[in-house]
């Protein structure tokens, strides 16, 4: 039997330094972490789930996060999580004291190739710290965050052609063309179609509920509108349909099917 490698008592378990380099060795597998400790710890904390130390920014951003998120869509809570992710990988060695504005500042610097996610990151970290000086943690005195501005995020400049439109539209599954017809004719997001209940199929049109806003209306009937959702309600999911008290469905229009998705020119209006 080999005798093992020594372990270096200030490196994590399975982790080496050798030729300059730090490497996570598993199986007789070396994978290399990182150039500099630093690196390599931050690294390895983020490919293994550990309790996060107390009274580090890690611990800090799980206890601020579990009062963020109540309230939140869930799209949005996953934003936040990934958002997260990047902060305990950023701040791996530091406690709550010890970040200034100016290492603020360098994280917006880090992710300046990508500002949406260095603009979510500010945004997440700015509600930690008000979190811990709402809740008056030791160590806390300001906010970090106020102070440093956002990426300047560079605005759609082009829209799909009526010709793009038309390929995708042919290239795709039957349940994704009844998707994209709905959102041209309802002008909703893709996630507000899908969101579109049964019961919401109203006699003077389709009752619909914008996620983002919170905005209700109703889009009234039309030959082309009926023509789409007729072949959506016939659609295999609606064997996922639940029933209410009242005997009426109200399971999701396009609740996703178990096999595929077989259209037909029949409508129920």
């Amino acid at each position: 039997m080999a005798r093992p490698r020594k372990q270096d008592r200030h490196l994590p378990l399975c982790v080496y330094k050798k030729h300059g380099s730090y490497w996570y060795v598993k199986a007789s597998k070396w994978t290399k972490i990182g150039e500099s400790l630093r690196e390599a710890l931050a690294t390895y904390a983020g490919a293994h789930e550990f309790p996060s130390p107390q009274g580090s920014m890690a611990a800090l951003i799980d206890e601020a996060l579990a009062e963020i998120r109540r309230g939140l869509k869930p799209s949005t809570v996953k934003q936040y999580e990934q958002a997260t992710k990047t902060l305990k990988r950023k701040f791996a060695q530091f406690t709550p004291e010890q970040v200034k504005p100016r290492h603020v500042a360098q994280l917006k610097r880090d992710l300046a190739k990508t500002p949406n996610m260095a603009n979510r990151s500010l945004s997440v970290l700015r509600q930690v710290f008000a979190y811990g000086l709402g809740q008056q943690l030791p160590g806390i005195d300001a906010n970090p965050v106020v102070g440093i501005r956002r990426h300047k995020e560079a605005k759609r400049t082009r829209l799909i052609s009526i010709a793009e439109y038309v390929a995708i539209h042919k290239k795709a599954g039957p349940r994704l063309q009844v998707i994209m017809d709905l959102s041209v004719r309802t002008g909703e997001r893709i996630g507000d179609v899908l969101r579109i209940r049964r019961t919401d199929l109203l006699d003077e049109g389709i009752r619909l509920e914008q996620m983002k806003t919170g905005a209700k209306r109703i889009v009234p009937w039309t030959l082309e509108l009926r023509a789409v959702v007729g072949p959506a309600r016939q659609h295999p999911g609606a064997e996922k349909a639940k029933f209410g008290p009242t005997g009426k469905e109200v399971a999701a229009l396009l609740a996703k099917p178990t096999h595929e998705l077989v259209l037909d020119n029949r409508s129920e209006f």
